[in-house]
C-alpha cells in the first residue's frame, strides 16, 4: 500500500519527494528498531522524518544517535516533521520536569531550537533538512482549550513574537 501511494506520487510528478514519518525521535534505540522492521518489508521513499518532543520525554541525545543510525542505515536525508518546546512550565510533562533538558522559559524554548538546529547542521552530508513546529500559533486564549495551554507556541498570549523567533533570522 506505501510504495502503491509513492509510485502514484511518483507518477504524478517525480520530483515529489516521498517521506516516510515515524515517531519516538528522541527515544533511545527507535529509529534502529523501526528500520530493522521496514528492512523486511521494502518502502520506496526519499526522506526519513522523526517526531521529537522533549516534553513527551523525548532526549537530544538520543535524537542525536536516531538521526546517526537513520543517515548511516538508509543515506537518506531526516527531516524532524514535528517537534515543540515549552515557553511556559506545564503541568503534564511526561516523567515530570526534571527530563527537560532546557528550562521552560521564553530564553529555554529558544535555547532549545538554537541545540536542535544546530545538530541539524552537524548532519553528515547536508542530510539533516531542517524540521517543522508544531502548531507555533497555538497562543493561550482564555476560556478556550488550546492545545497544551498554549504553552509550546512560538508567540505569547499577546501574540508577541517570543525570542525562539529569532532562531529563524539566525539560519
Amino acid at each position: 500500500l506505501f510504495n502503491a501511494g509513492a509510485a502514484a506520487v511518483k507518477k504524478f510528478d517525480g520530483n515529489i519527494r516521498v517521506v516516510l514519518h515515524i515517531d519516538g525521535g528522541g527515544k533511545p534505540g527507535r529509529t534502529k528498531w523501526f528500520l530493522s522492521r521496514l528492512a523486511k518489508h521494502p518502502f520506496n521513499y526519499d526522506i526519513l522524518a522523526l517526531s521529537f518532543y522533549p516534553a513527551w520525554g523525548d532526549s537530544i541525545d538520543a535524537l542525536k544517535q536516531n538521526l546517526t543510525d537513520a543517515i548511516s542505515i538508509t543515506g537518506k536525508d531526516v527531516l524532524i516533521a514535528e517537534t515543540s518546546y515549552p515557553w511556559h512550565e506545564l503541568p503534564d510533562i511526561k516523567g515530570g520536569t526534571e527530563i527537560m533538558r532546557w528550562p521552560t522559559t521564553p530564553a529555554g524554548q529558544k535555547q532549545f531550537l538554537h541545540d536542535l538546529i544546530a545538530l541539524l547542521q552537524q548532519q553528515p552530508d547536508h542530510h539533516g533538512l531542517g524540521f517543522v513546529y508544531w502548531y507555533p500559533e497555538a497562543i493561550p486564549i482564555v476560556g478556550m482549550r488550546v492545545w497544551r495551554q498554549g504553552y509550546e507556541a512560538l508567540f505569547d498570549e499577546h501574540g508577541n513574537a517570543l525570542p525562539a523567533m529569532d532562531e529563524f533570522e539566525q539560519h
